[in-house]
């Protein structure tokens, strides 16, 4: 067994090449300042303490570790302890080196980080870590084979580092010194993780903004393009205990960008409100679908496959569809010119930036980067003014919500007004929309001592247009002093046709006179039931289509206690959770009973449109 002296006469005489580091103290942690050696390529002899490395190039430590790309590298440093030193478990930090590295003290192994070099197993992003140096020695020559495969993420995870934890000491105060690091990484690292934390904030904001303003849904797929933007950027610096591993990373990066992909073309659809044809659409996912295909961890297997330019084609990709939706939707109606810049600068900036390094500046000691400033710029401008629009679509839905109130109000009124006592006859009726205000109309007017009108309708359309619609016809019929079914169906349609509106409007009128005879006229609306059957009457054209219509009229004779019920077309239409229709034999086995009951009856089928109710029954 050789004695420390005799070891150390050795390690003398063998270095004829490299500096050796003297390591005074090993309780703060020193750190191996000095002369390193390093060179690209790889040679197991690279290993032995005796390796004359004269001829490699210098590198000076602390200060950046040379590579120069994919492949193999080896660093070699020599240093001592002292006596006392040598006598304590000693411990040696290093890193963050490479994604994957061996280290060899003296020509014995004693660590690796990130599975074996060369092979794309245990790949691990570059992280600090810790080796057990062999006990008893005061002379030591570290060799540190190393590897960096062709990564599509090079310049992203090539670590920018000045080597400070390359240092000797014990566990404790080189654990400390790690913690610390870590610590000042965070730091440094404070506007990245700001801007992701404000993104992600913004991204929630969308999403619950979407539950506010529900038929606009750009803010939705806006909102998840933030979060999956957070979840990209922050794959490569999560704080995170243990060494993550690259392949992992790699692949989730080219799920969220896949994702990313489509949520930006559903935004652009929303926005623009346009769509690109369906062949542009099926290029452009094949060259995607290549594109993700060599990226999911391609480079693992074949690094040949793989240039670095991956993120420049997505990123050109994305470009050419912002521009095609941006080109599409000068077409339509509503340009949104103020989004067109944002729109299109945005997925400019990231095509172009991708395929370089990031511009960088240090300020406070904490790092900055031009690409990612810009972009987060872009992106604040954008969120800027979709929420500027957000704000003025909910200021327009509360003045549509104010002004749908006051049209219920004012079709509550209207409706209500028709409640008259018929001479000879008990009536019931219900009016039950859909929404706030509704499609549906009727009117019980006494025309004489001896006759009452009922008139029943629906106008096509929904929303405020067609309350409208509604209170003219009400309107209409208020001024109505005829007693002819076909007159005031006449009166009705000339009025409309000559408004040349759009849609049209069913009505079913009918005089009821005190001895019980019915005269009606139908234009175009469901047929009336009498004690559950129904009466079969000419439907004419519904009204405001044609300007010459005639309305044929069919008499009938009530009965005492006969019912007469006259409904729209909400009733027969009502749909259950299974789709299946209320129909008209079902209408015509509750026609006899109270217009209640009958709407009742219908909204718990499932009401899916406006109810309107009128049941005349003749009392003698």
């Amino acid at each position: 067994m050789w004695s420390p002296l005799i070891r150390l006469l050795l390690f003398a005489s063998m270095a004829n090449a490299a500096d050796t580091i003297a390591i005074k103290s090993i309780e703060e942690a020193e750190p191996l300042a000095g002369t390193w050696k390093f060179s690209p390529g790889d040679d197991p002899r690279w290993a032995q303490p005796a390796f004359d490395d004269s001829r490699w190039d210098n590198m000076h430590m602390p200060g950046p570790v040379h590579s120069l790309g994919r492949g193999y590298y080896w660093y070699r440093f020599r240093f001592t302890v002292s006596a006392s030193g040598s006598r304590r478990p000693l411990f040696l930090s290093l890193g963050p080196l490479a994604m994957s590295y061996e280290i060899y003290c003296n020509g014995v192994k004693i660590g690796s980080y990130g599975g074996r070099p060369g092979t794309e197993s245990g790949l691990r992003l570059p992280e600090p870590a810790v080796h057990a140096l062999p006990a008893g020695a005061i002379a030591f020559a570290c060799a540190v084979r190393a590897w960096w495969p062709s990564t599509p993420f090079f310049l992203a995870v090539t670590p920018d580092f000045a080597s400070a934890l390359e240092r000797v000491g014990t566990e404790a105060s080189v654990g400390n010194l790690i913690r610390a690091w870590r610590l000042e990484q965070l730091y440094r690292n404070a506007p990245f993780h700001f801007m992701n934390l404000s993104i992600l904030l913004a991204g929630l904001y969308f999403l619950l903004l979407t539950l506010w303003v529900r038929r606009e849904r750009e803010y939705l797929w806006f909102g998840l393009i933030l979060f999956l933007v957070c979840a990209m950027r922050q794959l490569w610096a999560l704080p995170l205990p243990e060494p993550v591993s690259v392949r992992g990373v790699d692949q989730a990066y080219t799920v969220l960008g896949g994702c990313l992909f489509v949520a930006w073309i559903k935004f652009m659809e929303e926005l623009f409100q346009t769509q690109i044809p369906w062949m542009i659409r099926a290029v452009f996912s094949i060259a995607l679908i290549n594109v993700l295909g060599l990226c999911n961890g391609a480079w693992l297997f074949r690094p040949d496959l793989l240039p670095e330019s991956h993120v420049f084609m997505m990123a050109t990709f994305l470009v050419v569809f912002t521009l095609a939706y941006v080109a599409s939707s000068l077409r339509t109606q509503k340009p949104w010119r103020q989004l067109l810049p944002l729109a299109t600068v945005q997925p400019v900036l990231v095509a172009a930036g991708a395929p370089m390094p990031a511009l960088q500046f240090q300020l406070w000691g904490m790092l900055f980067e031009m690409r990612s400033l810009t972009l987060f710029f872009m992106g604040v401008g954008m969120a800027i003014l979709l929420n500027q629009r957000a704000g003025r679509q909910a200021r327009d839905q509360e003045r549509l919500k104010l002004e749908m109130r006051a049209a219920a109000e004012v079709q509550s009124l209207l409706l209500n007004a028709s409640k008259a006592q018929m001479p000879g006859y008990e009536i019931t009726s219900v009016y039950a929309p859909a929404s706030e205000v509704g499609g549906d109309f009727y009117q019980v007017a006494v025309l004489d001592e001896s006759s009452s009108m009922v008139v029943v309708g629906d106008v096509s359309g929904k929303g405020l247009k067609a309350a409208m619609m509604v209170s003219m016809i009400v309107g209409l019929l208020q001024r109505e002093t005829g007693n002819s079914p076909s007159a005031v169906l006449r009166s009705l349609n000339g009025a409309l046709a000559m408004r040349q509106s759009e849609g049209f409007v069913t009505c079913c009128c009918a005089v009821f006179h005190a001895d019980g005879r019915v005269v009606m006229a139908n234009a175009g609306h469901l047929s009336p039931y009498r004690n559950g059957e129904e009466i079969q009457l000419p439907s004419g054209l519904p009204l405001g289509i044609r300007n010459d219509q005639e309305y044929s009229e069919e008499v009938f004779q009530l009965a005492a206690d006969d019912v007469m019920t006259l409904l729209s077309d909400g009733v027969v239409e009502a749909a259950n959770a299974k789709g299946e229709l209320f129909g008209f034999d079902r209408t015509a086995a509750i026609s006899g009973k109270s217009a209640n009951e009958i709407a009742e009856a219908a909204k718990a089928w499932g009401q899916n449109d406006d109810i309107t109710v009128v049941t005349v029954r003749r009392r003698v």
